[in-house]
């Protein structure tokens, strides 16, 4: 289920600027306001699977930078993609967005932050975020804390041995990442139940999220 932590990077990657260089931060579009990357939140809920292949949706998203502030990104069209384990790689395509279906990034505060989980399969956490590089159009990072939180409202945490590699290029149209036989294993314990949060589950704050161990 390594789809989890395409979800996270893809939601994030693609409609965010990252930054000028390597390193953690990112920025917004236009030179908006630079942001230290702490920890990565995504809502995602899986759509369909197989022997071979995952298929998931991403519901929302939310970066916490070291200063406080959230970023939450609006989507206004639903990105999927597919995680196949036969060489533990996942593409999630970019989507053909008109200026007004781009989302739309807003800035909070840690203190009062939450997302909504209705209907979701988890919320997933991502840490220890690097750029690695970083070019016209063309990103690539790699992460190694892994975090999800469930519909019962517990949580797993893990390290992973081998980074996970994320990349972004324009000449495929697909954000792509290399994962490991390890991470695999690690996220397919974490939603084996197959649960999802109620229907009209209220929001979850970013607070209880990460309090949970």
């Amino acid at each position: 289920m390594t789809v989890l932590v395409v979800v996270s990077l893809a939601a994030l990657i693609i409609p965010v600027a990252l930054s000028q260089g390597p390193g953690p931060g990112m920025k917004g579009r236009r030179g908006g306001p630079a942001l230290d990357v702490d920890t990565i939140y995504n809502v995602i809920g899986v759509t369909g699977a197989t022997d071979t292949s995952v298929s998931f949706d991403i519901l929302g998203s939310a970066i916490k930078g070291k200063d406080g502030r959230v970023i939450f990104m609006n989507e206004t069209l639903t990105r999927s993609g597919t995680y196949y384990f036969a060489n533990d790689t996942a593409v999630i395509p970019f989507l053909n967005r008109t200026p007004g279906e781009r989302p739309r990034p807003v800035i909070g505060n840690y203190d009062n932050a939450s997302v909504n989980v209705a209907g979701a399969s988890a919320v997933v956490t991502m840490k220890n975020l690097t750029m690695t590089r970083y070019g016209r159009g063309e990103h690539e990072a790699q992460f190694t804390g892994l975090g999800v939180y469930l519909p019962d409202g517990t949580a797993k945490s893990y390290t992973l041995t081998t980074p996970a590699r994320i990349t972004r290029s324009p000449d495929n149209r697909s954000m792509m990442i290399a994962g490991s036989p390890s991470m695999r294993t690690a996220l397919q314990d974490m939603v084996k139940s197959g649960a999802r949060f109620p229907a009209d589950a209220k929001p979850v704050m970013l607070k209880e999220i990460d309090a949970v161990k």
